[in-house]
């Protein structure tokens, strides 16, 4: 499983290089092949600087989306509780599903997960586009189904699976599976605008996910929840990109 170790001296440095990029409207890409080279970072490394590192004003935009755990859901004040009242229905969640089951995938296989500067997890690794294994579809939609069932608050989990994926059905079978063992209301759908309808996703409603597309244009609330579901299955810990700029070098190209 991935640990959180911190980067090296020579990832360290690019990249406190590419934030500096980043800040003065460079594109990613040469600025990632001009760091990357430099360096002479890894594939890994190179996809956690594109993934994981955004200007200061964008990250503080997106993190004024992102919620905790405890906004998730609605619960019953304590009058309501008291008097025995029923509690008012919790939000509908729209989950990117495999969104959230690719980072929890890359975590349980070892890839680097890590907090992007922007607050939310992400990996480097390179299993988007394809389906996870099926001797993998249990384990992976337990850990979900069990994050949604310990938000409490009546949550009414929607996930969206893309329809294009190969194989999507047997993900379908192990999240109804799962979710029914947790006695959750909930659906699957899958659709081949899964974007779209997160994009067009208005409050209440939350999305979970951290695609950077939905935290830039979206205009639900975002909930991490791949980062909710691997704290607390695991504890995991995980590197954080915000504070190793912080205790890096302040060396510019």
């Amino acid at each position: 499983m991935s640990v959180s170790a911190g980067l090296r001296a020579a990832a360290r440095s690019a990249l406190g290089d590419y934030q500096y990029l980043v800040e003065r409207g460079y594109p990613a890409r040469p600025a990632i092949e001009l760091v990357g080279n430099r360096y002479r970072l890894t594939r890994e490394e190179r996809n956690m600087l594109y993934r994981g590192v955004v200007s200061r004003a964008r990250a503080a935009d997106r993190k004024k989306r992102v919620i905790e755990p405890r906004e998730v859901c609605r619960r019953p004040d304590v009058g309501q509780a008291a008097s025995g009242l029923p509690a008012p229905a919790g939000p509908v969640v729209l989950i990117d599903g495999h969104n959230v089951l690719y980072t929890i995938r890359a975590y349980l296989s070892g890839v680097a997960v890590f907090l992007c500067t922007d607050g939310v997890l992400r990996d480097a690794g390179a299993a988007h586009g394809k389906h996870p294994p099926p001797e993998r579809l249990a384990e992976l939609c337990g850990i979900l189904s069990g994050a949604c069932a310990s938000l409490h608050g009546g949550l009414r989990p929607t996930v969206l699976l893309d329809a294009q994926l190969s194989s999507v059905e047997l993900l379908v079978e192990a999240l109804r599976s799962a979710f029914t063992m947790h006695a959750l209301e909930f659906e699957v759908r899958v659709t081949r605008e899964v974007d779209r309808e997160l994009l067009s996703a208005n409050p209440p409603a939350v999305i979970a996910g951290s695609d950077s597309v939905l935290l830039d244009r979206g205009n639900a609330a975002v909930f991490d929840l791949a980062r909710y579901a691997l704290e607390r299955t695991y504890g995991a810990r995980f590197l954080d990109l915000t504070a190793e700029l912080e205790t890096g070098t302040e060396d510019t190209i």
